[in-house]
């Protein structure tokens, strides 16, 4: 609502206004903690032991007097090759059922199987082209999705696999809110669905 550009972590924004830290934890769980003004977030990174995926839960705290509309965008390079320029175009679908992006390469000699996104909150755009997400002569720190809340249908030569979700959160007045986001792969659909 308020035009501001927030970060949980120092890049992509390399704001100087903001606060950050990191701390790693022997076990492999990374936390990136950010301050500016009266909001602030908490990253939590992590890979659960038994899972083959990754987990970012991210919170938003809100100490203002009034409520917060915030756009949350997560967003991964999809490479499932050795190599990015050996990848191919990957088989991509969004599985609304799921709010899960999946993707596939039948020519990854490297893994085979099922290469999922998904975010606890509701996506109200999802985007699979890099173009598409940032879009036309912007950069990383102010991507044409996060801004305008919807892809870039002009941009249409960077077509680099990626799994990019847009959604709305509501902050209360100090209040917070928590999101998940799991990125993963699984040698099967079934397996990443229940994931």
């Amino acid at each position: 609502d308020r035009d501001e550009w927030y970060a949980p972590t120092h890049h992509p924004l390399n704001d100087p206004r903001a606060n950050h830290e990191a701390e790693f934890g022997v076990d492999g769980t990374a936390i990136f903690r950010m301050t500016r003004g009266s909001v602030s977030t908490e990253l939590t990174v992590f890979v659960p032991p038994h899972d083959p995926l990754g987990v970012y839960l991210l919170t938003v705290r809100n100490d203002d007097d009034d409520s917060r509309r915030m756009r949350i965008a997560p967003y991964f390079q999809i490479v499932l090759s050795t190599q990015p320029e050996q990848s191919g175009p990957l088989e991509g679908r969004y599985d609304e059922a799921l709010n899960a992006l999946l993707f596939e390469n039948p020519r990854n000699t490297f893994r085979s199987g099922v290469a999922f996104a998904s975010m606890s909150i509701s996506a109200t755009c999802v985007e699979t082209k890099r173009g598409g997400f940032f879009g036309l002569g912007r950069d990383v720190a102010h991507p044409f999705l996060v801004e305008q809340g919807e892809s870039d249908a002009t941009q249409v030569t960077d077509g680099r696999p990626i799994a990019a979700f847009l959604a709305t959160m509501l902050i209360p007045a100090h209040g917070a809110r928590t999101i998940a986001v799991i990125l993963g792969q699984t040698d099967h659909r079934e397996e990443a669905a229940r994931l």
